[in-house]
C-alpha cells in the first residue's frame, strides 16, 4: 500500500489507485478502473484507505469460498492477484 501512496497521505487518491490497479490488472479499462475506485472507496470520500482496501479484499476472498458455482477465469485471476497483493 505504502508503495502506491506516493504523497504519504495514508490514502490512495485516484491517480495512486490507478497505478495499483494497473499493476495488478494491466489490461484494465477506464470503466474497470472507475469500478474499482467506487468499490474500494467504502466511505465515499474519494480516497482509498488501507483499511478500506483490506476490508474489500477480505470480503472478496471470503465470498469466493462461499460461491457455489465455479467462478469464471477472470474472477479467479482477479482473486489470485488480490491474494498475491496481500502477501
Amino acid at each position: 500500500f505504502d508503495e502506491y501512496d506516493t504523497d504519504g497521505s495514508g490514502a490512495l487518491d485516484r491517480k495512486e489507485l490507478v497505478r495499483l490497479v494497473k499493476r495488478i490488472l494491466p489490461d484494465s479499462t477506464q470503466m474497470q478502473l472507475r469500478y474499482f475506485q467506487v468499490i474500494l472507496d467504502v466511505d465515499g470520500d474519494g480516497n482509498v484507505m488501507y483499511d478500506e482496501l483490506m476490508e474489500v479484499i477480505k470480503s472478496c476472498v471470503n465470498g469466493k469460498r462461499e460461491m457455489k458455482a465455479a467462478p469464471s477465469d477472470r474472477v479467479a485471476e482477479v482473486l489470485g492477484a488480490l491474494k498475491d497483493f496481500m502477501a
